[in-house]
């Protein structure tokens, strides 16, 4: 687990983190000198919270890797974006037809292809459930 708050810095939590990337020194929350002050950490204190932020491997954490095991496997290829491939492309699309999600997401399905089998599979899903 990688509840990185434990030691009792409260900026190291989720929210402030996610303030950093959002707004970076622009941010207000994980930018305070004490948990909801309006007023501005030091120089030195920022820098070093700076620096956590960009080493912290978040995504390892448990709670982020359980929700990535989760939808690993997902069909990416039933939402909208392959749906329209498929119909506007049929056998020609560049997304539906990828053999994985990267490939597909870069429209690259008709470099790195999915077996005719999947092919075949994915066609009679659109087929079935498609407009």
């Amino acid at each position: 687990n990688c509840e990185k708050d434990q030691d009792g810095e409260w900026w190291k939590a989720e929210p402030y983190r996610k303030d950093w990337e959002k707004k970076k020194q622009n941010g207000a929350l994980w930018t305070a000198v004490l948990e909801g002050a309006a007023e501005r950490a030091t120089d030195t204190e920022l820098c070093g919270r700076e620096e956590f932020f960009k080493g912290w491997e978040w995504w390892k954490c448990d709670k982020y890797r359980n929700d990535w095991v989760a939808t690993r496997d997902a069909e990416w290829w039933k939402e909208e974006p392959y749906i329209k491939d498929w119909q506007q492309d049929g056998n020609l699309g560049t997304r539906w037809l990828a053999a994985d999600e990267t490939s597909g997401l870069e429209g690259k399905g008709q470099t790195y292809i999915a077996s005719r089998e999947e092919q075949t599979r994915r066609a009679a899903w659109y087929e079935a459930n498609g407009p």
